[in-house]
């Protein structure tokens, strides 16, 4: 095998890896986002927020949701 063939099948294996590893990072949502997911208004999701029902990431002044946390959230 040559070491331009080699290269190339490193380049694949990389592309694969890094395909891979993005398909496993989770979802995220914003909190609009999340109330059209639940069938709610926003307003009650900031409410089950704050209750420490549904829980969520601070991005600055942002809540940001995981899609797996909603689901929990209506399959319990």
């Amino acid at each position: 095998m040559t070491r331009k063939e080699m290269n190339m099948i490193a380049d694949l294996v990389v592309e694969k890896l890094r395909a891979a590893q993005l398909a496993s990072q989770e979802r995220t949502l914003s909190a609009r986002q999340a109330a059209e997911y639940l069938g709610v208004s926003q307003k009650t999701v900031y409410n089950l927020t704050s209750l420490g029902v549904l829980p969520c990431r601070k991005i600055g002044k942002r809540n940001i949701y995981t899609e797996r946390t909603l689901y929990e959230y209506l399959h319990r």
